[in-house]
This record gives C-alpha cells, structure tokens and sequence, in this order.
C-alpha cells in the first residue's frame, strides 16, 4: 500500500472514530452511550442497566473495524454498557476472552467470526446458563443461538456470477480461500456451484491466509500465484482483505496490470482503492460493515430484554462495481450509503422506541 494510501486510509478511520471517542472507547473494558432514550424506552436500557459483551476473533482489517464502529455507536445510542474484546486472529485466545466476558455476567453476548470447533462448546455453555448469544458468521448448533449473517451464498453468487459474465465464461481464475470460516464457507457454496455451471473456467490456484495482517500476505502469495500463471485473467477474493492484498499485488506487477480482481465487503479505504484510476479491483458484493456492527447490537438488547428474535438474521448484499463508485462519486462508506439507503437496514431488529442510525451523515 502506497503511503499516500495509508495516509488516507488511516486518517478516514481516525476522523470516524473520534465521533464516537469519548462515548465508547475501544479495548477490553465497559462504555456507555449519554444518548438521552425518549420515556418508552425500557427503564432498564434508560438507567444503563443493559450490558453486553462482544468478543470478537478478529478486529483490524477495514472490514473489521467500520464494523466495530457501527457496533459501538449503536451501543453507544442505546445507552448500552459494551465489553469489548479482540482476539486479534488468536483461537485461543478468543476461546479465553469468550470465558472472560462470561464471568462478567453480561445480559447478552455477540460473538463475531470464530471458529466453530472451539467456539461451539462456550456458546452452548452461555445458553445453559441463561445468557442470550448471538453470532455473526460462525457456525453453531445451538437453535437458541441467533445467527446473523451477510446471506453469504447469495453475496458470493453476486460477484462470482458477475465475474464470470465479465470473463464470458470461459479463461482462467485464481481463488483466495481459508476453508473454516462461516462467511468464507458460504461463499465458496456458491463458488463451486458457479463453476460447475461454467466448465470453460478454470480455477488454477488456491490459497490465502487469514491472520492479523491478511492484506499483507495474500499480496505476498499472490505475486507468487502470478508469476506461476501466465494468462491468468483474474482473480476471485471473496473477503476485502484478500481482495486488497491481490490488488496491491497486481498494481506491483506492470507485466500482468490486465488481471481483474472481484472481491467481497467493503469499507471506506477500500472504496478508494477501488475507484482510483486503472485499479485491478473492478467489483465488490457487500453489505456496510457498520451497518452490520449496529444490527448485531440491536439484536443482543433486544434478546437483553427478553424479546424473542428469529433464528436467522439475514442482511441482503449488494453488488458495487468500479464503474457505479466512479460515476456517482463515491468516495466513502457514508456517501455510498446516502446513495444506497438501503444498506442501512434500520427494519431488522428494531423496535418503536429505538433511535435510527444514520451512517450517511
């Protein structure tokens, strides 16, 4: 990433939290909201009464953090005391943090990502005790957890399909993919389905790698991946993360700047990667990350306070193409979302009494 990349990106994310700074800081540790909740609000959320804990396997990344901000703010909204944790990639860890926020005796608990294998058991544990639990995009078994999730089939439908019309069915694809992940695992059901029906394209690379610093080492594999495959035409990356790291990758390589990158999620620096002129990154099926945060801090207060929320929780995709940022000049999550309302899913997990977020202000 350029430096003048960094500087933006980094500066994009600094201005978006201080809005929210004092009232919910970041970190293992309890914040309140101030916001003054009108009388028909449960007493319990108007005393801040109401705490939630999220344990989180991942936070840095765009994704990851408009997500956090999305979370805090509605939170914060609410008059919601927020535990925050951040297993930074760590399963293990996570894992801890998840029995952590359990002897803290929250009112509810949201679990983002992890992996089902370790992730299950505690959850299923916090059920038996008592304790609402809602996840987004991991796996459980548990019928009482509430899973909400991106509706991650139909999102990877969207930009394979969209890539494959792009390719005119036929040439040949790279994939960025880490199996074991809800979101990933989904989207890649739609991918095999995808190529099933289009014999003539031809995966000729896989790999990927999820950790603290994903856009890193997928640049690194996938300059590797490019140099193994001549007449590559583009490449599949299902998470942005993945997606920035094949672009930086491409953008370094002069030789081979005709391959096309397709990817999955957004958030405002991956925006601007992707409308910068002659970007590789030419389309992205998504939902905004922020928008997401709010949703899974709306359910848990509602599950908080003993509403009873669906099983499943879909927020419906969208698919962004270079072109569409460019015409409409779109340079950040809160003008695409002034252009896209929608996204700001302000009917799902609601109540008459709820304050409505506006992420396009």
């Amino acid at each position: 990433m350029t430096f003048k990349r960094k500087a933006v990106a980094i500066l994009t994310m600094f201005a978006m939290a201080l809005t929210i700074f004092a009232a919910v800081p970041s970190g293992a540790g309890a914040s309140t909201g101030k916001t003054k909740l009108p009388p028909t609000a449960p007493p319990k959320l108007r005393n801040g009464d109401i705490t939630i804990a999220l344990v989180r396997e991942l936070g840095s990344g765009d994704f990851f953090e408009q997500w956090a901000l999305g979370a805090k703010q509605m939170a914060s909204m609410l008059n919601v005391h927020l535990l925050y944790y951040d297993a930074e990639g760590n399963d293990a860890l996570m894992a801890t943090q998840f029995q952590q926020a359990m002897a803290r005796h929250p009112n509810a608990i949201i679990v983002d990502h992890g992996q089902a294998a370790t992730m299950d058991g505690l959850v299923n544990k916090a059920v038996s005790e008592g304790i609402p639990v809602v996840v987004f995009d991991l796996t459980t078994t548990n019928p009482k957890v509430v899973q909400v999730q991106q509706n991650d089939v139909k999102l990877g439908n969207l930009i394979e399909t969209y890539m494959v019309d792009a390719l005119k069915h036929t040439g040949k694809v790279a994939y960025v993919y880490v199996p074991g992940y809800a979101p990933l695992d989904r989207r890649n059901q739609a991918w095999i389905a995808v190529k099933k029906a289009n014999p003539k394209i031809d995966q000729v690379a896989q790999y990927g790698t999820v950790s603290n610093s994903t856009e890193q080492a997928v640049e690194s594999e996938t300059k590797a991946v490019l140099t193994a495959n001549p007449g590559l035409k583009a490449i599949l990356a299902p998470y942005d993360a993945f997606a920035t790291g094949a672009t930086l990758a491409v953008e370094a390589d002069h030789l081979q700047r005709t391959i096309k990158v397709y990817g999955a999620d957004t958030g405002t620096p991956d925006i601007q990667l992707m409308i910068e002129s002659g970007s590789p990154w030419v389309a992205s099926a998504c939902t905004d990350p922020n928008n997401d945060g709010a949703v899974l801090v709306r359910t848990a207060t509602l599950m908080a306070l003993g509403t009873k929320e669906p099983q499943y929780i879909n927020i419906p995709p969208t698919l962004l193409t270079q072109h569409y940022l460019q015409a409409n000049h779109i340079t950040n999550i809160a003008s695409l979302v002034k252009k896209l309302p929608a996204l700001n899913t302000l009917s799902i997990s609601t109540a008459s009494w709820m304050p409505k977020i506006n992420f396009a202000s």
